[in-house]
């Protein structure tokens, strides 16, 4: 894991199949999850022209917005709207998208220019939670929403139940 960000580029596509396998979806395009891993840090050291994943980031936010308040809405009608805004807070926010992301063990797959690696970059709440949303948007543009969706369901969704044992639903920074 880790070394110089040159030779995190080298390494290629290889080392995304062992990630699609992490995540449990195939790519048919595999650029955009290359590009869903490259952090900004790489592409602002890098001497090429290279697209970093904060576009990405940018639509899987909404994606997952979606994603989460379709699936709260459909499986929990007796919850009310209070209870979903709560529940969607904690399902989308920063703490938990790292989580999802260490579980995927996705900071050892990013693109990380110099500064990020020696400061740790590939254990950043903040860095892993914007990552994992550049995926989701990866996924969402390789293979649709439905796609998109499932990834969504199995990683983020799948939170839900603990979430709701932790009395989230009454207990977030909103309530206070």
């Amino acid at each position: 894991e880790g070394g110089e960000a040159g030779e995190q580029a080298g390494e290629g596509y290889e080392r995304l199949g062992l990630l699609e396998s992490r995540i449990g979806y195939r790519f048919h395009d595999r650029e955009l999850l290359h590009r869903a891993t490259i952090h900004r840090s790489f592409a602002n050291e890098s001497e090429e022209d290279i697209a970093d994943n904060e576009v990405l980031e940018f639509l899987g936010d909404a994606v997952l917005g979606l994603v989460v308040s379709d699936l709260l809405y459909r499986r929990n009608p007796e919850f009310s709207e209070g209870e979903m805004s709560k529940l969607k807070a904690f399902l989308v926010s920063s703490e938990s998208l790292a989580r999802r992301a260490e579980e995927i063990d996705l900071g050892a797959y990013l693109v990380l220019g110099k500064g990020e690696e020696k400061t740790a970059g590939r254990l950043k709440d903040s860095l892993l939670a914007n990552s994992f949303e550049a995926v989701i948007a990866a996924v969402y543009l390789d293979g649709g929403l439905q796609e998109a969706t499932e990834f969504v369901d199995s990683t983020v969704y799948g939170n839900l139940t603990g979430a709701i044992e932790d009395n989230v639903r009454f207990n977030d920074f909103k309530s206070v």
